[in-house]
């Protein structure tokens, strides 16, 4: 990585720091190259926020500026709309009997001080047929294993049913086998989507208790009409989330530096009134303290504006180098860095994890060829030549991944 690189992405979570507390920047390095700093900020998905840094900047040429400040007015309107389509998504739901319980950017971005600080690339919502037990704890309706099963598929079906009518349309495709799968995704044009989840986090991905029942901890009124109810998480728990789902991006790929940003805002409402004890107690259950405290740290020596060590700046660099979650390059070295510990053979096997039919793809077709078992022997066929086709339409994206396999390194 050369000496520019570094300094680029050093300077621009100063702007996002700087952005945070609608504060003047320091001076930018000198012969800062303003276009590439933009395209890197859209990279992070913090137009909007170091906008508010950027726009006391007399050295940006007028071309950026505008286009900055373009940027910073779309993901305003982006939010406007958001809020205004979860309203409906959430009511038409509702109207079914189904609950829904917002997560993540849904209810990070409203901590901003600013409706254009925040970007959204989608909505996430948590809904299934719930109820409180006598001691006001929400579950999934059924008194057996089965019957709350039949509930989840019974309210992802009617999903199915609701979201059409709103004008949305399934980009997945999901078995009825629910371990496989914890959500769904629906889009709208020209750029609404909304995740589904019947759980906070995948199946595969439940290592502790925390998730085993999310709905355990959703706090909210039952409707006395028959309607669903509109739930929440209690501070500590949505923390622990948001630092739960921060280190699965970290482990499968990297997380960004809006993360940091999210994660501050987080602090700047609630870190006086949060039961520590309570989030410790949630965080030693998800076995990610450790993740939790250096993460922490790291943002908030970030946004005091403290000397960060080397260590740490190179941490920021990397961060910013893989943008929101980071790369598929990111994930493909990860894994090669796990494997190199636990076999002599690390590129053999995940080689072998690669073109398996039980892992759980992303794209339609692979997972129908994978549930199909008169042609689930092709799939590693069918996957190769899969790949061999994103080289072709996405060689930015597989070139890396390439060079990452054959044993380089990601900037």
């Amino acid at each position: 990585m050369n000496k520019r690189t570094r300094t680029e992405r050093l300077y621009l979570s100063h702007l996002a720091v700087r952005g945070l507390r609608d504060r003047t920047p320091e001076n930018p390095p000198d012969e800062m190259d303003w276009r590439s700093l933009f395209e890197l900020a859209g990279w992070n998905s913090l137009t909007g926020l170091t906008w508010h840094a950027v726009k006391r900047c007399p050295a940006v040429p007028d071309d950026v500026r505008r286009e900055w400040e373009q940027s910073a007015v779309s993901t305003a309107i982006r939010r406007v709309m958001y809020e205004t389509e979860r309203e409906l998504v959430v009511s038409a739901l509702q109207d079914a009997g189904i609950s829904v319980l917002p997560l993540k950017g849904a209810s990070i971005a409203a901590l901003y001080p600013a409706d254009d600080m925040r970007s959204m690339a989608d909505n996430d919502l948590m809904y299934g047929y719930v109820e409180p037990d006598e001691h006001d704890r929400w579950h999934v309706r059924g008194e057996t294993e089965a019957e709350r099963r039949d509930s989840i598929l019974r309210a992802r079906d009617a999903l199915a049913d609701i979201m059409p009518m709103l004008g949305y349309r399934s980009d997945g495709y999901e078995t009825a086998d629910i371990t496989k799968w914890h959500d769904v995704g629906y889009v709208k044009p020209p750029f609404l989507r909304f995740e589904m989840h019947h759980s906070l986090i995948g199946q595969i991905e439940k290592d502790t208790g925390f998730f085993s029942d999310p709905w355990r901890f959703a706090c909210g009124v039952a409707s006395s009409d028959g309607r669903g109810s509109t739930l929440f998480l209690p501070k500590e728990v949505e923390y622990v989330y948001l630092v739960t789902h921060a280190h699965k991006h970290a482990v499968n790929k990297a997380i960004g530096i809006r993360f940091l940003a999210d994660i501050q805002v987080y602090l700047d409402a609630w870190e006086k009134s949060m039961d520590w004890d309570e989030v410790s107690s949630l965080l030693r259950d998800s076995e990610i303290q450790d993740f939790e405290s250096e993460i922490r740290s790291l943002t908030t020596r970030l946004f005091n504006e403290e000397e960060l060590t080397e260590a740490e700046q190179a941490l920021i660099v990397r961060m910013v180098g893989g943008g929101t979650f980071g790369t598929e390059a990111n994930a493909l070295e990860n894994k090669l860095n796990e494997q190199r510990g636990e076999t002599r053979h690390p590129r053999l096997t995940v080689a072998c994890e690669l073109l398996s039919p039980d892992r759980p793809q992303k794209s339609t077709f692979l997972q129908k060829v994978a549930d199909q078992p008169l042609i689930r022997p092709l799939f590693p066929v069918f996957k190769l030549a899969s790949m061999a086709a994103k080289l072709i339409r996405r060689p930015d994206i597989m070139i890396p991944k390439i060079r990452v396999f054959l044993g380089g390194r990601q900037p």
